[in-house]
């Protein structure tokens, strides 16, 4: 085991001058630790200086977070800087979980001591006493409105003081009766462990962690229950160490307090704050970047946010614009190039990874279904639901028709493709096809004259309309691969002209350009590409992740392309009071990147005026000065990209 000397030394750790502070200071301290700042390096060198100047007794330290996936990396990381310490089993083990968990754990020690049976409530348990609260209360406040409310008012302390509008509120009633409900169940749900915990200690009833120190990661993320638990353990000896940036602070819809939690930290113990701002992670060009887009927010620590990578980098503005065809709309073109791009840079860049980030999960669909349909790896957080989608998989089954001219369960199905046949006659039209012998050709049983008799003058025209598609499609299909492209265009064309939902007819559209232009060969072999399954690697080199950007936070990668970098999507949400924490939410998604930044839209159809977002004026401001001086020095220019062209800002 190495020497107590080393472990006391910042130098054994290799920490530079910013994370000395944090790792020396035994007073309540708040270190402010940006994206690639060797946090988590100086978190685990802390705990283990801590835990050999307390006579090597692992439980004299407690490690909390907020996921119990972050909570194993801390005890993995912690077991690697003492190896034989843990080996050794001396003493008890060190207090490392999430927030909920570890208050839990001090409930369940007080109920069984004091004889109290509780029982633990199913998501279905509490979904269901917050249908019955909200019917109690006569509230028409929709379910996830209503479970908003009950989780806010569980982030907050039991005692917080709420005034009397707020308490005479709907929501608070609703609230008041699930509260009511539970207690005398004698129930808890999970958003009740801090804060049932956080009154037992301060009542005195619950005793807190029996550790000296107490470090908290992602503390931005802290709600002000989970503030409270942490100062209800200082006010009883325990030195809190906290890790937070205020900059990454993206969770207020999770009631996270975010940088007036931190204040208030500070305040209440006199918490010495140290900036942490080496970034070791991303180039030079994308540091100065990041730091252009957050810089001048409100509510937010003094920081010099700092590139120690040498490299300078590079940063690219694309602007996506329609191609002549009609079919080649911007949002396709942006995805196929940006997944081209994407692809170049793995290939020339061996070992790198490569990521997309997105506002929305939804926006990734188009991401996704590219990299399928030119057979790109990739890795998707979150779910798509492009194939799900009623006018998609009808437009399939459309499609697949020819393969199987006696599916009369299909072709009823496809026929809802159409908005031109009214709800009657499509019921009309499956009643039909349902009760038929399942033998006949499709085209023949649509032309039955007593199906036609069910329905309206209009539906007959629009049916027809829809049959005669079909029956060309059919003739077009056995011309072979050669002519095939063009036909899925002409079907999936006419579908998406009937449909009323100006998304759908989007999407009809896309799929068509995916069919026709992103891939090649039989119907089958097309169709195959876009249902095939995402392997999903071991690890992201060599494969694209798509992610939102909430999801993207903590990860990294050499190449990231953020697109749909407009007004529309950039602020998602347009409350002002949110403005900055979306604002925030780009700069995580901006310092995901290492190497290289794509900042990626694409123009609006000239029905509506698209651009750019304004959490990227601040660059393109800084590359305009950039760009006058080197106009008169002669130096190097900022390039940015419109269509794959390099421009002058």
């Amino acid at each position: 085991m190495a020497t107590r000397q080393d472990f006391a030394n910042p130098d054994f750790w290799r920490l530079d001058d910013r994370q000395a502070p944090v790792f020396l200071c035994d007073k309540p301290c708040v270190a402010i630790a940006g994206p690639g700042s060797g946090k988590t390096r100086t978190i685990i060198a802390k705990a283990a200086r801590l835990i050999q100047a307390n006579a090597n007794d692992l439980s004299s330290i407690a490690m909390v977070t907020f996921t119990k996936a972050a909570a194993k990396e801390m005890e993995h990381r912690l077991k690697l800087a003492l190896p034989d310490l843990f080996a050794s089993r001396a003493g008890r083990s060190p207090f490392i979980g999430t927030f909920h968990g570890l208050s839990y754990r001090l409930l369940q020690n007080y109920w069984q001591k004091a004889g109290i049976r509780r029982k633990i409530l199913s998501d279905q348990e509490v979904y269901d006493l917050i249908v019955q609260s909200t019917s109690e209360a006569g509230s028409k406040l929709r379910f996830d409105e209503a479970q908003r409310a009950i989780e806010r008012y569980k982030s907050l302390p039991a005692d917080f003081p709420l005034g009397d509008e707020e308490i005479l509120s709907e929501a608070y009633q609703i609230f008041s009766i699930y509260e009511k409900r539970r207690v005398a169940n004698s129930a808890c749900d999970v958003n009740d462990m801090v804060r049932e915990c956080l009154a037992g200690i301060r009542a005195g009833t619950i005793k807190p962690l029996p550790v000296k120190h107490l470090l908290a990661d992602e503390m931005q993320d802290a709600d002000l229950a989970q503030i409270d638990w942490v100062l209800a353990h200082y006010s009883h000896g325990v030195t809190p160490s906290l890790v937070a940036d205020d900059d990454q602070s993206i969770y207020a819809f999770r009631n996270a307090a975010g940088f007036r939690g931190l204040k208030l930290f500070v305040e209440a113990t006199g918490a010495q704050v140290f900036p942490m701002t080496y970034n070791y992670r991303s180039c030079t060009s994308i540091v100065e970047a990041a730091d252009l887009i957050i810089r001048n927010s409100p509510d937010r620590f003094a920081k010099d946010i700092q590139a120690k990578r040498t490299e300078e980098g590079s940063i690219d503005i694309e602007v996506h614009r329609a191609s002549i065809d009609p079919q080649l709309q911007p949002e396709t073109v942006q995805a196929k190039q940006v997944v081209l791009a994407a692809k170049h840079w793995m290939e020339s860049h061996p070992k790198s990874s490569a990521a997309v980030i997105a506002r929305t999960n939804i926006e990734l669909d188009s991401i996704e279904l590219a990299c399928k349909m030119l057979q790109v790896p990739f890795i998707r957080m979150g779910s798509s639901d492009f194939l799900k989608r009623p006018h998609i998989v009808r437009a399939l089954l459309a499609l697949n028709l020819p393969n199987n001219p006696t599916d009369h369960i299909a072709f009823s199905s496809a026929c809802f493709v159409s908005d031109n046949i009214a709800a009657p006659a499509r019921t009309a039209i499956l009643e039909f096809f349902h009760q038929s012998d399942g033998m006949t050709h499709v085209l023949d049983l649509a032309s039955a004259q007593s199906l036609l008799a069910t329905m309206r003058r209009d539906d007959q025209t629009a049916f027809r309309a829809f049959r005669g598609w079909i029956s060309e499609w059919f003739e077009e299909f056995e011309l072979g691969t050669e002519h095939l492209s063009a036909s899925i265009v002409k079907l999936l064309g006419r579908f998406a002209s009937q449909c009323k939902d100006s998304q759908a007819a989007k999407d009809l559209n896309f799929l068509a350009v995916m069919l026709s232009q992103w891939s090649s060969g039989t119907l089958a072999n097309r169709i195959n590409l876009l249902n095939q399954r995402s392997e999903q690697p071991k690890d992201k080199v060599g494969a694209i992740t798509l992610c939102s950007a909430h999801a993207s936070k903590g990860l990294e990668f050499e190449h990231v392309t953020i697109i749909n970098a407009t007004d529309d999507y950039w602020p998602h949400d347009k409350d002002e009071s949110a403005f900055g924490e979306e604002k925030r939410l780009f700069y995580v998604a901006a310092t995901r990147a290492r190497d290289h930044l794509t900042i990626s839209m694409y123009e609006g159809d000239g029905k509506k005026k698209v651009a750019l977002t304004c959490f990227v004026q601040p660059i393109l401001e800084e590359a305009m000065r950039v760009q006058r001086l080197s106009e008169i020095e002669g130096t190097a220019q900022t390039a940015h990209r419109v269509d794959g062209e390099a421009i002058n800002a």
